[in-house]
Parts: structure tokens; C-alpha cells; sequence
């Protein structure tokens, strides 16, 4: 029984030195880095970058809006209907607790 244990116990010693077993280095592993310059000119962004920077640069300007009323009538038709929601929540939880309280 013992040896089996011991059997055993050197497998599982010979399986975690295999898995963390340092390779020698290597002069092929070594990344090499790219030749290609990136540049910083408008021309090689998408347009769809182009159209980003400048709804970014739109919802930046200081025009004394907040941010979420900035995307226009659709933004206020969202935060008055998450106004709205909210109310009408609110009342029928209130409207329920008293309906509670009366029974």
C-alpha cells in the first residue's frame, strides 16, 4: 500500500515539473517588432472613425446641455419616458402598499 502511495505521489511530481518546466531560450521566440510606421493622418482612418471623432467632439462642446440631452428630441423622448416610467412605477407601489395596509 505504501508503494503505490509513493508510486503515485512521483507521477503527479513528474507531471507538475513536465508542466512547469522552463524551455531554454530561444533566439526564434523573440517577437520581432514591426517595420510598418503608423502615421497619424486622416486619410488612413475609416469614415466611420471620422463620423466618431466628430459626434465625440459635438457632445464635448460647452453649451451648457447635459450629455444625455445632447442627441436631440430622441434623447428627450427617452428621459421623459424614464421619467414617466418611473412615476407611474412608483404609484403603483405606493397605490399597492396602501391597498395592503386597508384589508
Amino acid at each position: 500500500m505504501y508503494s503505490y502511495h509513493k508510486e503515485m505521489l512521483l507521477r503527479k511530481m513528474l507531471t507538475l515539473t513536465n508542466i512547469l518546466k522552463v524551455q531554454p531560450y530561444n533566439s526564434r521566440c523573440v517577437p520581432t517588432i514591426s517595420k510598418r510606421v503608423m502615421s497619424t493622418e486622416w486619410s488612413n482612418y475609416s469614415p466611420k472613425f471620422k463620423a466618431f471623432k466628430a459626434k465625440q467632439a459635438a457632445m464635448q462642446c460647452d453649451d451648457g446641455l447635459p450629455v444625455y440631452l445632447k442627441g436631440g428630441t430622441f434623447d428627450k423622448f427617452l428621459l421623459n419616458l424614464t421619467v414617466a416610467l418611473t412615476i407611474y412605477g412608483l404609484g403603483s407601489s405606493l397605490r399597492f402598499l396602501y391597498s395592503l395596509t386597508t384589508n
